[in-house]
């Protein structure tokens, strides 16, 4: 029989478009799901490329920061190895510096060991040649070993004086002075000497003139003839100390008197205002004035205020050249008037015309005995002239040969 469906059939089509549109919406869901996990995909890719990139970059940065803690490292290692070095030359240099008086020995001995090591190398070549030398060697051996002495000696002498010159900077200026032969006419006279006048003039010239025409022609010799530095020197300080005479002070010729011990006061010029402290250069123009000598007069102005503390101490810097720029500097720090390439200018007035404790006036020419000891005092009638003439004309003789008794 038949079988038909009847009313059932609208039953199975809704049950099955409901089941159709449930599908729908599950494939929605899906689809919804779908595209969520998607994106959480994508979120999650892009989560990781700005890891990857974050990571590259940490690992550069980690890689930049590797080398430059490599470089800091071997910097590090550098610098201390040269602070090692430092350190020891340090203490090289002041055990050096210590054994400046001595001569530097320990610096000369590492010199003398070098030394010693390349002659030896020169020896060892001979004795291993091909066709060995050995007196040859031998004879290289003795004489480099005497070198070595000798040029240890002699280093030592050269450091020994470099180091006292540089105390003592006047020693240096005057090396050449010390060492230099000084002409027999530039002598201090002997009390057996009758006229030192005479060393400038033939026995005619000193028969047939006058006094007056042969104590001005043996003046004006002097001023002719070739001087040694040691004069030339002696001579500058004098003019600088007439100059101030000239102005009414009172002029101690230090540099003069002490030589040596003058502790860098050529000239200690006095009036009722201060107490002046000079010192004199007269070098070649080709020269330069370095600062170790404006410390020079610093420290002995300074130590002179010091024992003197009631006087107006001032200082004042003379020399025929020019001061290098650090110790203009220094000068005008330490308030020293300087007067650069301030030059001698002879003849002047250098006779000295002087009225002694007795009142005798007696003139003195630079030549004579007791030259340097006279000092010209302007207030109590003493002065300067450049003639012979002028001189006499005032009254005041000429100076006999001294005999240990004050004039």
């Amino acid at each position: 029989m038949k079988k038909t469906y009847g009313a059932e059939y609208p039953v199975e089509i809704h049950e099955l478009n409901e089941t159709i549109n449930n599908l729908t919406q599950d494939n929605i869901a899906l689809k919804e799901q779908l595209e969520a996990q998607k994106m959480e995909i994508e979120r999650i890719e892009n989560e990781r490329d700005t890891l990857d990139s974050t990571n590259k970059k940490l690992d550069d940065k980690l890689k930049e920061m590797t080398s430059k803690i490599s470089e800091a490292a071997s910097s590090y290692r550098e610098l201390y190895k040269r602070l090692k070095l430092a350190e020891s030359n340090e203490t090289l240099l002041r055990k050096t510096l210590q054994e400046a008086p001595l001569g530097f020995p320990s610096l000369l001995q590492a010199i003398k060991i070098y030394d010693e090591r390349v002659d030896e190398a020169a020896v060892q070549w001979l004795i291993n040649k091909p066709h060995p030398a050995l007196n040859a060697a031998e004879t290289v051996k003795k004489e480099t070993s005497k070198r070595r002495e000798a040029e240890y000696e002699c280093r030592q002498a050269k450091l020994l004086m470099e180091y006292y010159f540089n105390i003592f900077p006047d020693i240096k200026d005057r090396k050449e002075i010390l060492s230099e032969n000084i002409a027999d006419i530039e002598k201090p006279a002997t009390d057996d000497e009758e006229d030192v006048s005479r060393r400038y003039l033939s026995d005619d010239e000193y028969r047939k003139l006058s006094d007056t025409e042969r104590n001005q022609l043996a003046l004006d010799r002097f001023w002719k003839r070739r001087k040694s530095k040691r004069l030339i020197g002696k001579l500058y300080e004098q003019y600088i100390g007439y100059l101030y005479e000239e102005k009414g002070y009172h002029v101690e010729y230090f540099g003069i008197s002490k030589g040596l011990e003058d502790l860098g006061r050529d000239l200690i010029c006095k009036n009722d205002q201060e107490t002046l402290l000079i010192q004199c250069k007269n070098w070649s123009h080709s020269t330069t004035i370095y600062e170790k000598h404006i410390f020079q007069l610093f420290g002995t102005a300074y130590h002179y205020a010091k024992t003197n503390p009631f006087e107006n101490v001032a200082m004042a810097f003379y020399t025929t050249t020019h001061l290098s720029d650090i110790a203009r500097a220094f000068a005008n720090d330490f308030k020293i008037t300087l007067y650069e390439n301030f030059s001698l200018q002879q003849p002047f007035p250098i006779i000295k015309c002087n009225v002694n404790k007795n009142g005798e006036r007696i003139y003195h020419l630079p030549f004579d005995q007791q030259y340097d000891t006279v000092k010209i005092r302007i207030k109590e009638g003493d002065f300067y002239c450049e003639t012979v003439a002028e001189a006499e004309k005032a009254g005041f003789r000429r100076a006999y040969r001294w005999h240990g008794t004050a004039l």
